[in-house]
């Protein structure tokens, strides 16, 4: 049995592993969110060259904290990564964020290392979300991974899963600052080398903060689990794609950002219209489609009325 991913996204505690005192730096501006944000659990900076971290004590391992960890933010570069997950596991922490490019999106240099990495986890019964991506907001927790500055949250009923790190960034800002609805949960996906849209959806399915789902897919890792557990969840809350890599280009340009393989656009057309999924056709589509359902839940039926100030806004 799969470790739960409720700890992602209601952590009691999260070591920073590569917390830093140098503004502008991953590891700086990750621990200065989780302060500015109100995180109430325990915030461990990890780093032997320093004694404090933004006046927090500063560990020089993960295994040197005295308490238990319930997620670790692994913010290193990929080369000491798989080395950072192996402590991990011995401190006997079982959920990881891995935010580091450098694996499978590169060369195959990269992805034998990203499936150590994935081969110490489970051995674990370690859940890995990333790596190459900005990891996790839940905003109800008041928790975040993301190392884009100047993080706000505002809590509504939309989540978004999604293998671009926008989500939990710059669209995540925008969001909050331009189109002015509340977000419940952020899961950059990033590599997929673990927890997957399935994954991910599956525990959005029973998630009370979450009544809409958005996702931006570049490559469909298991398309039968992913479309099984869609038919299930989109009969309870509004599930909206955006699947990119249509085009050649698009797909060449998915493997070298993710280590996406396109799947048959058609195919991927047919099985999203028999999970239900509602497919959108570009980016902004993908928030301004949310922002419809947060406001306005699906009408039960199909007996809708369309009221026109033009015959042809209303043909359209």
């Amino acid at each position: 049995m799969k470790t739960s991913l409720d700890t992602f996204f209601n952590p009691k505690s999260v070591a920073v592993i590569g917390a830093s005192n140098t503004p502008g730096k991953l590891g700086y501006i990750a621990v200065e969110n989780l302060m500015k944000i109100g995180y109430p659990g325990k915030i461990y900076p990890v780093n032997p060259k320093v004694d404090e971290v933004l006046s927090l004590k500063a560990y020089p391992n993960v295994k040197d904290i005295p308490g238990p960890v319930d997620v670790g933010l692994v913010l290193v570069p990929a080369e000491t990564a798989i080395g950072v997950i192996a402590d991990l596991a011995e401190k006997g922490v079982r959920h990881a964020v891995v935010v580091a490019g450098g694996f499978g999106e590169v060369d195959e240099k990269g992805a034998s290392r990203q499936q150590q990495m994935v081969e110490i986890a489970q051995k674990a019964g370690m859940r890995i979300i990333g790596p190459n991506t900005t990891g996790i907001v839940s905003s109800s927790a008041r928790f975040s991974t993301t190392f884009q500055a100047g993080v706000e949250l505002r809590l509504g009923p939309a989540a978004y899963i999604s293998q671009t790190g926008n989500f939990a960034s710059i669209t995540f800002k925008w969001i909050l600052s331009k189109e002015h609805f509340g977000i419940s949960r952020v899961i950059g996906l990033g590599n997929k080398c673990d927890v997957d849209d399935a994954d991910a959806l599956e525990y959005l399915e029973k998630d009370p903060e979450t009544k809409v789902v958005a996702m931006y897919i570049e490559g469909i890792k298991n398309g039968r689990r992913l479309i099984e557990v869609a038919g299930r969840v989109a009969k309870k809350k509004p599930i909206l794609a955006l699947k990119s890599g249509r085009t050649s280009a698009g797909s060449k340009a998915a493997h070298s950002h993710t280590a996406s393989l396109a799947a048959n656009d058609t195919i991927v057309d047919a099985a999203f219209r028999q999970a239900g999924i509602i497919r959108v056709k570009n980016y902004m589509d993908l928030i301004n489609y949310t922002k419809a359902f947060v406001y306005q839940q699906p009408p039960k039926g199909n007996h809708v009325g369309i009221i026109s100030p033009s015959g042809g806004l209303g043909v359209i």
